[in-house]
C-alpha cells in the first residue's frame, strides 16, 4: 500500500472513529477489493449523527462491498430516529437486500417513514417479501432442465 494512500485510510479511520474496530490497517485496507477501498475512501457524511450510533457498519465488509454504501450510509445517518436508523441497518447489512432490484426504494420508504412504529411494519414487510423472493429463486428450475430428466410429462400439442 501506498504512503499516501495508508494516511487516507488513516484519514477516513480516525474521521469517523473506527480504530477500535480495525486493528490492523495496513493488514485490513489491503485484504479489501476495488469496490470495498473505493466505497471507504469515498465515504463522506458530516456530521455523524445517527450513523454514530452505528459506526461499525462503516468497517463492514459486506457492507462494504455494497453498490449503496455511500447512499445507504447517508440515509442511516440522517434518519429521524434511532428505530428508523437500526431498520436502515438492517437491511442495509441483509445480502439478500443488497441483491434486490428494490434495495433502494426500500431504504427510502423506511428512511421517510412518518413514524417508528411505520417504519418497522415496513421493515417487517420488507423482510416477508425478501424471504419470499429468495425462497422463490432457491426452489427455481428452468423447464428444459425439468424436461431432459423426465420430472415432468408435457401436454400433446393440439393440432
Amino acid at each position: 500500500m501506498k504512503k499516501e494512500e495508508l494516511q487516507e485510510v488513516i484519514y477516513q479511520l480516525k474521521n469517523y472513529q473506527l480504530e477500535d474496530y480495525v486493528k490492523d490497517v495496513s493488514t485490513w485496507f489491503s485484504s479489501l477489493n476495488e469496490k470495498q477501498r473505493a466505497n471507504f475512501l469515498n465515504l463522506n457524511v458530516y456530521p455523524l449523527k445517527r450513523l454514530s450510533q452505528f459506526r461499525e457498519i462503516l468497517v463492514d465488509l459486506d457492507f462494504l462491498n455494497s453498490d449503496y454504501y455511500l447512499t445507504d450510509a447517508k440515509l442511516i445517518n440522517e434518519s429521524k430516529s434511532d428505530v428508523i436508523a437500526q431498520c436502515l441497518v438492517n437491511i442495509a447489512r441483509d445480502k439478500d437486500s443488497q441483491e434486490s432490484n428494490l434495495h433502494q426504494f426500500d431504504e427510502r420508504m423506511i428512511a421517510y417513514s412518518l413514524s417508528d412504529k411505520t417504519a418497522q411494519e415496513k421493515y417487517s414487510l420488507i423482510c416477508k417479501r425478501l424471504r419470499l423472493e429468495n425462497q422463490q429463486s432457491n426452489n427455481y428450475v428452468d423447464g428444459d432442465s425439468l424436461k431432459s430428466k423426465n420430472h415432468i410429462k408435457l401436454r400433446p400439442k393440439l393440432k
